[in-house]
């Protein structure tokens, strides 16, 4: 099982607003950083609704698959 993290950004390297209550966090603390390493799914920072509870991101998920890992050289 593995989980990965998506975004979207300008040429300019800045991630895009997603949609309002289903993305990242990118205004608040802790915010979104595409150059951090979360160690943990639960470490991505989500929008909050209402100032008081994260709502699921359609940036973050689980995947229950078998891949291989291929050293090349």
């Amino acid at each position: 099982m593995y989980w990965a993290t998506v975004w979207a950004e300008d040429a300019n390297g800045v991630v895009l607003p997603e949609i309002l209550g289903h993305g990242l966090d990118t205004s608040t603390t802790p915010v979104f950083d595409p150059f951090t390493s979360y160690g943990f799914i639960t470490d991505v920072p989500l929008e909050m609704v209402d100032n008081n509870s994260a709502t699921y991101s359609n940036n973050v998920g689980m995947f229950k698959k078998l891949f291989a890992i291929v050293e090349t050289g």
